[in-house]
């Protein structure tokens, strides 16, 4: 039953694009009865024919799902959401959840494309999108001179995210995180409080920069860190 009610239920909801477009409330049951219907088929019982046929185009829905786009009302009550359930998204836009709302996002580094992310208070880009930085970062200090670049260990990159916009997240600082990210043609960090502009020397494919409305008062070394930029509004 709980396969049949969730396949429907995506399958009313997905456009023909593979676009799914939730609020958070729904995709936290949505992460819910996943996780009850995943535990249930790893259990060693016997079932019909017919239910694991259900189940696998379910698991085909759930992977055939591209694009997500989740948002959230002021008033909601949420717990968390996982949104690597959907192992094949391309595209995941979130719009006022909470960082603490939301599970996965680092799990999902191999496959988005783009990742937006508004209006939901990720303050530093380290915690939701480089949770390993600081022990990668320590680990290869000895082994790095001045000025030179980070060789990140390739399974910790987002290796194929060509477009980041994070505005209005009340981020602070543009931090090392963004080592992480060597794909990068498309960064958005608008409507901020970021006050310098740094660690973009690895973006080498970074053609688009997006920092207007922050608080940026030196401009001095823009030049050197924003090198192959194209397109830049301050």
């Amino acid at each position: 039953k709980k396969c049949n009610a969730l396949l429907e239920t995506l399958t009313n909801m997905t456009d023909s694009n593979g676009t799914l477009l939730v609020r958070a409330d729904l995709v936290e049951r949505i992460t819910k009865v996943w996780n009850e219907i995943v535990a249930a088929f790893n259990q060693p019982t016997h079932r019909g024919e017919h239910v694991d046929k259900i189940f696998q185009v379910l698991q085909g829905k759930m992977k055939g799902l591209s694009q997500l786009h989740v948002f959230s009302l002021p008033t909601a009550d949420l717990n968390y959401f996982q949104v690597d359930i959907f192992s094949n998204l391309q595209v995941l836009r979130l719009d006022m959840c909470p960082p603490s709302t939301i599970k996965g996002i680092y799990s999902m580094r191999n496959a988005l494309q783009s990742l937006v992310v508004t209006n939901s208070g990720i303050t530093t880009l380290s915690k939701s999108l480089a949770p390993f930085k600081k022990k990668i970062l320590h680990q290869l200090s000895p082994m790095i001179f001045p000025g030179e670049v980070f060789t990140i260990p390739p399974q910790y990159l987002w290796s194929n995210l060509t477009t980041l916009k994070l505005s209005n997240c009340g981020i602070t600082k543009i931090d090392e995180s963004l080592h992480f990210f060597p794909s990068i043609e498309y960064l958005d960090l608008s409507h901020n409080t970021i006050t310098h502009v740094i660690h973009l020397q690895d973006c080498i494919d970074l053609k688009f920069l997006n920092l207007s409305h922050n608080r940026i008062r030196v401009l001095s070394n823009l030049e050197r860190v924003i090198g192959s930029v194209t397109m830049l509004n301050l």
